[in-house]
Formats: C-alpha cells, sequence, structure tokens
C-alpha cells in the first residue's frame, strides 16, 4: 500500500509535471532526473522526439529502421558477422531517438529472465558518434527499465571501448574482460540509488 503523505517536488521546468526536484529522494535520483529532462528539452529544441514502444507496437518502417542501423555499426561497420535478430527482440521495449532525417540512436530494454536474472539493456547503438545521442538514449533506457520493470538493477554487456560511457552514468563493471562475437566486452551491472 502507498504512502498518502505529501511529497514535496520543485518543478525544473514549467508545465511539466514529469521533471521535478523530490525532497524524499535521494540526491543521485534527482540529479540523474534533472539530466534525464533536461536532455528531453534538448531534443525537442533540435526537432528530435523519444519514442518508447514494444514490438507489437513497431511500424514495420520502425523495425525496418531499426535493425538497419544496427547491422550498419554491429555488422558492417564493426565488421563482425554476427544474427543480430536474435528472437529477444519480441520480448523486448524499444527506445529510440527519431527526427526527419531518421534515427539517431536505439536500445532494447528486456525484463528479468530474458537474458539475464536482471532487467538488461542491450543494442545500444547511435548513428553518430560524439554527439551525445548515446547517452540521451541510454539515460532514457535506465528510466524505462526502472519505469516499466521496477528495476532496481540494470544488467548490460558493453563492448569495452565503450565502458566509459556506461561508467558515466552509473554503471560498474562486473566481470574481467571476454570476448563476445570476436569484440572485447565486459558485464556491467547499474543499482539504483534512491
Amino acid at each position: 500500500m502507498k504512502n498518502n503523505k505529501q511529497i514535496e517536488r520543485y518543478n525544473i521546468f514549467p508545465n511539466d509535471a514529469a521533471c521535478y526536484i523530490d525532497t524524499k529522494r535521494s540526491p543521485a535520483y534527482n540529479l540523474q532526473n534533472t539530466v534525464r529532462c533536461r536532455l528531453l528539452r534538448l531534443l525537442e529544441e533540435i526537432g528530435m522526439q523519444l519514442f518508447v514502444k514494444k514490438f507489437n507496437e513497431l511500424s514495420l518502417e520502425e523495425l525496418y529502421d531499426i535493425l538497419q542501423l544496427r547491422a550498419s555499426v554491429f555488422v558492417v561497420e564493426q565488421n563482425c558477422p554476427y544474427l543480430d535478430p536474435d528472437g529477444l527482440d519480441k520480448k523486448a521495449l524499444h527506445l529510440f531517438i527519431k527526427d526527419d532525417s531518421g534515427i539517431k540512436a536505439c536500445l532494447r530494454v528486456m525484463d528479468r529472465g530474458a537474458e539475464s536474472e536482471y532487467v538488461s539493456i542491450g543494442r545500444v547503438v547511435a548513428a553518430d558518434r560524439r554527439k551525445g545521442y548515446g547517452t540521451k538514449i541510454l539515460t532514457e533506457g535506465i528510466k524505462a527499465a526502472r519505469e516499466y520493470f521496477s528495476a532496481d538493477c540494470i544488467y548490460l554487456e558493453a563492448q569495452t571501448y565503450a565502458k566509459g560511457l556506461y561508467t558515466k552514468l552509473g554503471f560498474r563493471e562486473i566481470s574481467g574482460e571476454f570476448m563476445l562475437d570476436g569484440i572485447p566486452h565486459v558485464k556491467m551491472l547499474y543499482e539504483a540509488d534512491e
């Protein structure tokens, strides 16, 4: 049963109930919420939108564009032939950032038991590097994992070269380096601080 006590909230942006400082939450939670709200505002200002959809809610065009972006980076650019459509997409929540020119970044979030004992994030990819799209989509992925799957812990397998991005957003390494499809990876875990 939820506690009916009044929660003090201070709006960060006018007319936006989702962007607030909650005095009952930890400073880390409030910082993450502030960053998320600022990223969403930035996306709106530059004509981008965030989409969160279950597999069966994706249009054929959206599914094609997601698979094309993933294949262009993970298979072609990284010269790593592997079967990207692994059956897990059907169980996943798909997040993507899109503008008039197409999808800029995407990832998938899966509930416990789909890929690991934890809620997991995977297939994190951005069309262009060093433009903040990876940070934006991963920030939203963490939020979606917590909101849709009540995740306290979030698991992922990061390509070693990109682990700095994940560390910056609160993930920590929980394994040594290992090879996956010929590319060095590390297992990482995000633990919510509330």
